[in-house]
């Protein structure tokens, strides 16, 4: 199964989503504003692999531990891609919130809403953790608030209503 990383600015903006399979780098899609942020690093990725801090512990009998961390590089084949790809966004300030590729359609519908960035991200931070048992009536209610703003932005095209026809 797919797992998807939706990656957020420190303003709680989408800028896209990464999707892995088994770990490794399967897509990406960006958003205008997640190409102008995101796009030369993620050429980058794609090439070279994303850069990840990585310990080394040597210890010789009787001797004092020692640790090196030092930067490797994690190719988009590795089933560590999506832990470096997690680890990068956080270091450089992004938010991340994880699904599962069969909750996506509730990512989907939470991006038909009329929400602010903080909203929005709050809304996919809750059905990305949701209890199983849970989800499926999470998401006919969000269904149903989308029907409504669906309407209403049909409503405010009409434009106003006059009272009485002449």
């Amino acid at each position: 199964m797919k797992e998807i990383r939706i990656l957020f600015s420190d303003a709680y903006e989408p800028l896209g989503e990464i999707v892995c399979e088994d770990g490794r780098f399967y897509s990406a899609t960006l958003t205008q504003t997640g190409e102008e942020r995101l796009g030369d690093d993620l050429a980058e990725w794609q090439e070279e692999g994303i850069p990840m801090l990585s310990d080394e512990f040597r210890q010789a009998d009787g001797e004092a531990r020692t640790t090196t961390t030092k930067i490797v590089r994690v190719k988009r084949t590795s089933h560590q891609f999506i832990a470096a790809c997690t680890e990068w966004s956080v270091t450089h300030g992004y938010h991340v919130v994880s699904f599962m590729e069969d909750r996506m359609t509730a990512w989907e519908k939470i991006l038909m809403l009329s929400l602010r960035p903080h909203e929005r991200f709050a809304f996919a931070l809750v059905a990305s953790r949701l209890p199983n048992e849970a989800f499926e009536s999470w998401l006919q209610k969000i269904d149903k608030a989308a029907e409504r703003a669906e309407r209403k932005m049909l409503r405010m095209a009409e434009g106003p209503q006059l009272a009485g026809a002449y």
